[in-house]
């Protein structure tokens, strides 16, 4: 398979369970303050797309979903130079697929 074929599918995960897609964008942490809320965008990579997309906004199935269903892309097919940022910043790690 190409990376290009790679994708994440979250509007075929949402079709067949709406429920199980929200429990994924949930922030599972121990953290008390933060049980109840959704994920949010940890960079500014998405930041060009507008309100919703900033660092910090939390990720709702609206913004991943119908004409957004290609937003969320898994970090191999992602360009090389935003891979070492994220390397940079936040100490990740890429695994070649």
């Amino acid at each position: 398979m190409e990376l290009s074929q790679i994708d994440i599918r979250e509007n075929e995960i949402f079709e067949r369970s709406p429920e199980l897609l929200s429990a994924l964008l949930k922030d599972h942490t121990l953290s008390t303050e933060t049980q109840q809320v959704n994920i949010f965008w940890a960079m500014n990579n998405y930041a060009d797309m507008g309100a919703g997309y900033q660092y910090g906004d939390h990720i709702t199935i609206e913004s991943i979903t119908g004409k957004n269903g290609d937003v969320i892309k898994p970090r191999a097919v992602k360009s090389r130079e935003m891979q070492q940022q994220r390397s940079r910043e936040m100490a990740e790690v890429f695994t070649p697929s």
